[in-house]
């Protein structure tokens, strides 16, 4: 997760999304495992452990970006290679 944290940060700082940044780094401190930006952005994700998604996190994000989609890891079960 720390990868894909640093990635985030890295492409947002590149990209000059600076809003993106301060919003990992809320993710960060109200207790998210991973955040950063998806891609080229401008999605931003933040990975919390189940049952630690809601609260302070949504209600930072609905105030500061007005929407948001919370959906969940799926199991893996078979991997092809």
């Amino acid at each position: 997760m720390e990868a894909a944290t640093i990635n985030g940060i890295l492409v947002a700082e590149s990209l000059g999304y600076y809003n993106a940044l301060e919003t990992i780094g809320a993710a960060l401190r109200l207790g998210a495992v991973a955040s950063g930006v998806s891609g080229n952005g401008p999605a931003i994700y933040a990975v919390f452990k189940p049952g630690e998604e809601g609260g302070p996190f949504i209600d930072y994000i609905r105030n500061t970006w007005g929407y948001y989609i919370v959906t969940r890891l799926v199991e893996t079960r078979y991997l092809v290679s």
